[in-house]
């Protein structure tokens, strides 16, 4: 990123001092104060991180390396003390995981590798083997039921009556709708695999963590340790130079070239502001191109 991470530092000093604001209402014990109080602290905090996503959309827009890695500042979180509390600022590339939206490209051979992929989660955390085919029939565009699958039954969700959307998760936490039994542990480890994005189809090796490389790229699953090992000294400049951490086959490499790259695309902006002990949480949604697609508040929760 050529270091343009340490300006979003920047931007929060300069953001934080240009925003410390204060109302001068004498009558502090009254309702009304505290109303406005509550608005003024929400406003304060909704500009902070809205002026932060735009400046972190403008950073990745102008970088004009070939490949992202955690040797970039922004990789980095940020924790910035301010005079009402602190701000904290993390971005991920959202290709570290492997992609839902992905169910959308109707790539019956990629299909079945996050169905795969699936599986050995499966095998590892004690899942329901069925949820990956609610979520493909939920996400696919075609209207064939999948085994186990659901493209015509209603989902009754949160008391409410739910249809496949047949689709592009907005985000992550959208699968919690795709099953009427779907619960908060599920959700809570199939986020560290799995992320809604623009269907994309490749992880990013300078990012992905181990686990997902062997349960994503089986025919690397030996190496995949190997992998994450080289690249905390030599982040990968290319897809090729995995094959410097280990004695990878031709033939194996071959293969799993259509699901691997060292650039992203999409981001994941995560920011927590305390102003005045009153938690706020910002998600925002950043695409390379285009710059921020999608921004809200939320829970304390990861959203793709």
């Amino acid at each position: 990123m050529n270091k343009k991470g340490s300006v979003l530092l920047i931007v929060l000093i300069i953001v934080t001092a240009a925003l410390a604001i204060s109302l001068g209402i004498s009558e502090k014990n009254t309702d009304i104060y505290s109303k406005v109080t509550t608005m003024q602290n929400q406003y304060q905090a909704e500009t902070y991180a809205y002026t932060i996503a735009k400046a972190a959309a403008e950073i990745i827009k102008e970088d004009d390396n070939k490949y992202d890695s955690l040797k970039d500042d922004w990789a980095n979180s940020i924790s910035y003390p301010t005079d009402e509390g602190f701000i904290e600022v993390s971005i991920t590339p959202l290709n570290k995981k492997v992609d839902l939206n992905a169910f959308t490209l109707n790539n019956k051979i990629l299909n079945e590798r996050i169905i795969n992929y699936y599986n050995v989660i499966v095998s590892e955390n004690n899942l329901d083997t069925n949820i990956i085919y609610l979520i493909k029939d939920y996400v696919d565009n075609d209207t064939e039921i999948t085994s186990y699958g659901n493209e015509n039954q209603p989902i009754i969700k949160f008391g409410r009556v739910l249809s496949v959307k047949n689709d592009f998760l907005d985000t992550l936490y959208e699968i919690n709708y795709t099953n009427e039994n779907f619960d908060n542990k599920t959700y809570n480890i199939l986020k560290r695999f799995f992320t809604a994005s623009n269907g994309e189809k490749k992880i990013n090796i300078n990012f992905a963590t181990a686990d997902t490389i062997k349960y994503f790229l089986p025919e690397i699953a030996d190496y995949a340790d190997a992998i994450v090992k080289y690249r905390e000294s030599k982040p990968y400049k290319d897809i090729s130079a995995i094959r410097k951490a280990a004695e990878i086959p031709n033939d194996v490499y071959q293969k799993i070239i259509p699901y691997i790259t060292v650039k992203s695309n999409r981001f994941y902006l995560k920011i927590t502001i305390d102003n005045f002990g009153n938690l706020f949480y910002y998600h925002v949604l950043i695409d390379r191109k285009k710059g921020v697609l999608l921004f809200f508040e939320g829970a304390n929760e990861d959203y793709f």
